[in-house]
């Protein structure tokens, strides 16, 4: 097992992915701790953490980043290809943490327990009720806006449901690429607005 890049040679004038394995020995393991002031996209996905490459063959290379930055925790894989002698990058991997949960934030006016979060992998969730104390929905009025990074790539529309004096009322609720929440329903009285959904937020 290798505990430091210098035990297979590896300078920093010489310090890639594909040199990393190519000059381990076959089977191998290579553990070393990195701790850099920039993260080098090459060859770390971040400035603080643990490398391990395992060297099954000429051919197979297995290689994980442990990231252990302050409220990180982030797991890495990567792939080497042969007989190409290519990097194929990092990609992040799930860590199996909870996602952190966010109020919405509604327009003035409203009452809401409305929460949304996101998954590592891209996936957006949206769920609770939404009073509107102005005493009644307009057809597309803007409920509340999602910050970037938690919106759609294009506009989506989801079935929704309503209450008022009249009862439930079915409708819908159109989420835009600007992060701005309409409430697709006709005018309903002392309004109830309850969200339970989930899309991919935009690359």
């Amino acid at each position: 097992m290798y505990s430091s890049l210098s035990d297979i040679g590896i300078t920093f004038a010489n310090e890639t992915m594909p040199n990393i394995i190519a000059n381990m020995t076959k089977p191998s393991m290579l553990s070393v701790h990195v701790n850099i002031t920039v993260g080098n996209a090459d060859i770390y996905p971040a400035a603080y953490g643990t490398l391990q490459v395992f060297k099954v063959s000429d051919a197979r290379a297995i290689i994980w980043f442990f990231e252990e930055a302050v409220g990180a925790g982030r797991i890495w894989g990567g792939q080497y290809y042969q007989p190409t002698n290519t990097w194929g990058g990092w990609m992040r991997l799930s860590s199996a943490e909870l996602p952190t949960e966010y109020m919405l934030p509604v327009s003035s006016g409203h009452t809401s327990n409305v929460r949304y979060c996101r998954e590592d992998n891209g996936l957006v969730h949206i769920y609770g009720g939404l009073q509107i104390n102005s005493g009644s929905i307009a057809l597309d009025a803007v409920v509340a806006i999602l910050p970037a990074g938690f919106r759609p790539s294009g506009n989506t529309a989801f079935p929704a449901a309503y209450y008022g004096s009249g009862g439930y009322a079915g409708g819908a609720t159109l989420i835009n690429t600007d992060g701005r929440i309409q409430a697709r329903t006709p005018n309903v009285t002392s309004a109830y607005m309850y969200f339970g959904l989930s899309f991919l937020a935009a690359s």
